[in-house]
């Protein structure tokens, strides 16, 4: 790729933030930026950056060379945000010339898959989650509005079938995608990755009592209400105390609050605010052991997912505790690298927590095996490569099909 193409990376996230949305978008337009002019567009970021220039300015956060463009919109309901942040990426789509739009779900993919024949770009879709399954996980009121769904899942599929290049981040996404209609030829899977150097890999630090950290959302998927009926079953047995660290709905935090107190964990269970990136390794560097209790939802076990936070406790050397699901198995190995449990089983998770608890040197030989196996194959580089990979096949299909 001799000649560096103008890129345009649209996301419906805010940037920079806490989630590892944020994360992962950063990452990627930072692969990108090493062959290609980039431009990203996204909501305006929730962690402050300080003094700020205006649209297209560097900000801390954002990779060098990448020229960032926060869409604010005033609108409060998330499917008029959704369309007007689609028609600000669609203002730009005319107003500039792009040999790639790269897109992460309808919301701006929709407006940039209409303009594609117009304009001529390529068309890269990068499936996270899918609004049709999405949707339904955050309102539960969408469950029965057949219409709506079908709408949205018409989107995906016409997406899917535009898009030059699908990108997915686990095996399980990639199945659904397939049956959805994506071309097998044009799909590839790169899952998320880790920066092992933030974080120092030793040992757990032997608190007394020891430490149980689950750091993400606090959305009901997680699955932290098995987690918090699990620290109960270990409550009169038992010595620890358990950090949850991270954002929610108001309700979701205030539900989890009331769990807490009904089931008397409020003296050993913090619940914290979410931490910016650069905390994130302070804070598993001072857990003894981490969780990830992703319940059994079509969210997790249908549309899959490559949870960042397991790739940070893997990086950070830290036993896990994760259920048996698919999407799980594809990073972690019974007994090798993690403990892993029947999904959904509080007294399952809680039978794993006291391996953990009452053996260290297990503890040990699990956060040491993890941490080898994430450096081996799923760091940030090895995601950087595999994009770079990605995009070349493209571009190089593309100029022999002009040709």
């Amino acid at each position: 790729m001799p000649n560096r193409p103008a890129v345009l990376f649209a996301a419906f996230d805010a940037v920079p933030a806490p989630k590892g949305a944020s994360v992962h978008i950063l990452e990627s337009v930072r692969a990108l930026a090493r062959f290609a002019d980039v431009d990203l567009v996204t909501l305006p970021g929730t962690i402050a950056t300080g003094a700020e220039s205006g649209p297209g300015a560097d900000r801390p956060g954002v990779p060098p060379g990448v020229r960032h463009y926060p869409i604010v919109r005033p609108e409060e309901n998330f499917l008029q945000r959704a369309l007007a942040f689609g028609d600000s990426v669609a203002e730009r789509l005319v107003a500039h010339d792009y040999q790639v739009v790269h897109v992460r779900s309808i919301w701006e993919g929709t407006p940039a898959r209409l303009l594609q024949p117009q304009r001529g770009y390529r068309l890269v879709y990068e499936v996270n989650g899918l609004p049709s399954i999405e949707l339904r996980a955050h309102y539960a009121g969408l469950t029965g509005n057949r219409e709506l769904l079908f709408r949205l899942r018409s989107q995906e599929r016409a997406l899917l079938h535009a898009a030059s290049l699908v990108i997915t981040q686990s095996q399980t996404t990639r199945r659904l995608l397939q049956t959805l209609g994506a071309p097998a030829d044009r799909l590839r899977v790169i899952p998320n990755g880790v920066d092992p150097d933030r974080f120092d890999g030793g040992t757990a630090p032997a608190n007394d009592p020891p430490t149980v950290l689950y750091l993400g959302t606090l959305a009901p998927w997680q699955g932290l209400e098995f987690l918090v009926a699990a620290l109960r079953l270990l409550a009169p047995d038992r010595e620890f105390r358990a950090r949850l660290v991270g954002s929610g709905r108001k309700e979701w935090r205030k539900s989890l609050e009331r769990e807490i107190r009904r089931t008397g964990l409020d003296g050993r269970v913090e619940l914290l605010p979410p931490v910016a990136p650069a905390e994130v390794s302070a804070l598993l560097e001072a857990a003894d052991i981490c969780v990830a209790p992703l319940a059994v939802t079509e969210r997790n076990v249908r549309q899959g997912c490559c949870p960042l936070k397991i790739l940070e406790y893997m990086a950070a050397g830290r036993p896990i505790v994760a259920p048996r699901l698919p999407v799980v198995r594809e990073l972690l190995t019974e007994g090798e690298t993690a403990l892993l449990y029947k999904p959904d089983r509080p007294r399952r998770l809680a039978e794993a927590l006291t391996c953990l608890l009452d053996d260290p040197a297990l503890r040990a030989r699990l956060g040491a095996a993890a941490r080898h196996t994430v450096c081996a194959r799923l760091t940030w580089e090895h995601h950087h490569q595999a994009l770079i990979h990605a995009y070349g096949g493209m571009l190089e299909k593309g100029k022999s099909e002009e040709e």
